[in-house]
C-alpha cells in the first residue's frame, strides 16, 4: 500500500509516496503547486488546489497539509507545531473554512482515541477555524493492512 512507503528508510521513496498519495487523494481537482518538505524533522506535503468542475477564473483557491508523524501517540505532541505550520504556509482564511489538514500516523491504536482527538482538535478548534480548515482527516498505517481514516469536519465542531 503506498501508505507504508510513508516510513520506508529511503527519503526519496517516502517523499514520492507523500506527493503521489495526495495527487491520487486530489485527482478529481486541480492542483496548482505541491511540494514535500522536512519540516521540524516531520515530512510535510503542502499544496493548492481548486474544483475541476469549475472554471479556473471562478475558482477558488484552496489549500492543504499533509503531515506524517511518528505515531496516534505523539499526535497531542505534534498538532500545534503541524498548525504554526499551516499558518506560516498558507495564512489568508477569508474565504471560510475550505481548507484541508491531513495528518499520518505511522502506526498506533487510534480507534481507542477518539475521544481524545476530539478533546485536542476542540482545544485547537480557534486556531484551525482561523486558518479556514474544513476539515481534519488521519490516516493510520497499519502494517500490512489497509490504513485506518478518521475525518473530522469543521461542520461537525471537528468531531
Amino acid at each position: 500500500l503506498l501508505t507504508s512507503l510513508f516510513s520506508d528508510e529511503d527519503e526519496k521513496v517516502r517523499s514520492a509516496a507523500l506527493e503521489v498519495y495526495v495527487r491520487r487523494v486530489y485527482r478529481a481537482h486541480r492542483i496548482s503547486d505541491i511540494s514535500v518538505d522536512d519540516v521540524d524533522g516531520q515530512l510535510t506535503c503542502s499544496w493548492s488546489f481548486s474544483f475541476s468542475d469549475v472554471s479556473e477564473a471562478d475558482s477558488i483557491v484552496r489549500n492543504g497539509v499533509l503531515s506524517v508523524i511518528p505515531s496516534a501517540d505523539s499526535l497531542e505532541s505534534s498538532l500545534p507545531g503541524i498548525l504554526d505550520y499551516y499558518g506560516t504556509k498558507f495564512s489568508d482564511a477569508s474565504a471560510g473554512p475550505i481548507n484541508d489538514l491531513h495528518i499520518a500516523t505511522l502506526g498506533g491504536d487510534i480507534i481507542e482515541g477518539i475521544p481524545s482527538i476530539e478533546g485536542l482538535l476542540a482545544a485547537q478548534k480557534q486556531k484551525l477555524n482561523m486558518l479556514g480548515i474544513r476539515s481534519v482527516n488521519i490516516a493510520n498505517t497499519q502494517e500490512k493492512k489497509n490504513p485506518i481514516y478518521l475525518t473530522f469536519p469543521q461542520c461537525d465542531d471537528y468531531k
